[in-house]
C-alpha cells in the first residue's frame, strides 16, 4: 500500500502512517544500510557469501533486503564513481531494517555496518557514496584516491560556500 493512499478521510485502515513515524525510527532506518558497494567480479561470490553467511534473519530484519547483481563497468559514464578495475563488478547492498523503534539497536547496526564495509574494502570493493555509513574526511580521500584532487577542485569551483551535501563530512 502506498503511504499516500492512507492519508484520506478514512484513516482507520491498517498500514503505515508517515506522520506517526518517529525521528528515532527514521534514524534507525538510515543507519541500517551498509550502503551500495561494488565488489570485484573476481571475488564477488566469495565475499558476498562470507558476509551473508555471517548475518542472521534478525540482523536483516523483517523488511530488509539484499541487492546483488552483475554490471559491466564499461557501462558507467560517471567520472567520480569508483568501480573495481575489472570488466564486471557486482553492486552489493545490505539493507537492514530494524523491526522496532530502538535507537540503541540502530547504533549497533551502524557500528556493524562499518565492520562490513571494512571487510568489503579489504577485498578490493569500493563504496558508492550514498548510504548511512559514517565517513571521515580521511575515509573520503582514501575512497576517491587519485580522483580526490578533481573532486576537491570541483567542490571549490561549484560550491565555494559549502552549501551542498553538508552531512557527508567530505572536507
Amino acid at each position: 500500500m502506498n503511504w499516500a493512499d492512507n492519508r484520506g478521510p478514512d484513516r482507520r485502515r491498517s498500514g503505515p502512517h508517515p506522520e506517526r513515524i518517529s525521528s528515532c525510527y527514521i534514524k534507525a532506518l538510515r543507519s541500517s544500510e551498509v550502503g551500495v558497494t561494488f565488489l570485484r567480479g573476481g571475488n564477488a561470490e566469495r565475499v558476498a557469501g562470507e558476509i551473508l553467511g555471517g548475518l542472521t534473519n534478525e540482523e536483516i530484519g523483517p523488511f530488509g533486503r539484499i541487492n546483488y547483481y552483475p554490471m559491466l563497468t564499461s557501462a558507467s559514464r560517471t567520472p567520480l564513481v569508483r568501480l573495481p578495475e575489472e570488466s564486471v563488478a557486482f553492486p552489493f547492498n545490505v539493507i537492514r531494517i530494524p523491526a522496532s523503534n530502538d535507537p540503541p539497536r540502530a547504533e549497533q547496526l551502524a557500528a556493524q555496518n562499518r565492520v562490513l564495509y571494512e571487510r568489503i574494502r579489504s577485498a578490493g570493493g569500493l563504496l558508492y557514496p550514498l548510504g548511512a555509513l559514517p565517513m571521515s574526511p580521511d575515509d573520503w580521500k582514501a575512497h576517491f584516491g587519485p580522483r580526490w584532487a578533481l573532486l576537491h577542485d570541483a567542490k571549490g569551483c561549484y560550491d565555494p560556500h559549502n552549501l551542498l551535501t553538508p552531512g557527508y563530512n567530505l572536507f
